[in-house]
């Protein structure tokens, strides 16, 4: 499955399986491969959308710009050697059945995150305290 962006079915592959009430059974089994020409931070892929699933996948790959490997539990759930995709067969959204693909950030990026966030908190209130105090904003930032 190629994974260009983030619009099913235009920009990422995915596949429908429905049938008359509610009988269009996916049948998990092989190798899923999914091919990615950009590195995703985040999101949610909903590959497959099916009434009902059974069997379990063999492997799952991960090629291109977002190259890994992935273990199973054993019960449907893969999760990629960085640790950063999760590849879920049967995920339960109101109602409607998905075969999912999670990227999560690194945990080195929230990091950076938090850090960055909490840097700009602690400027953000200097500046208010020094205005408060009938200084400006220039001097908020020469003054210790």
């Amino acid at each position: 499955m190629e994974i260009q962006g983030v619009t099913r079915g235009a920009l990422y592959d995915a596949i429908d399986i429905s049938a008359p009430g509610g009988t269009g059974n996916l049948a998990y089994g092989g190798t899923l491969t999914l091919d990615f020409n950009q590195i995703f931070t985040s999101g949610t892929f909903d590959l497959f959308r099916f009434d009902t699933s059974s069997g379990l996948l063999a492997s799952v790959i991960a090629t291109g710009a977002m190259a890994d490997t992935f273990t199973g539990n054993g019960s449907g759930v893969w999760t990629s050697a960085s640790g950063s995709m999760t590849f879920t067969q049967q995920v339960d959204v109101s109602g409607v059945k998905y075969g999912q693909l999670v990227i999560v950030p690194e945990p080195l990026m929230l990091g950076f995150l938090g850090v960055a966030s909490g840097v700009a908190f602690v400027g953000a209130r200097r500046v208010r305290r020094r205005r408060q105090a009938g200084g400006s904003p220039a001097a908020a930032t020469t003054r210790r």
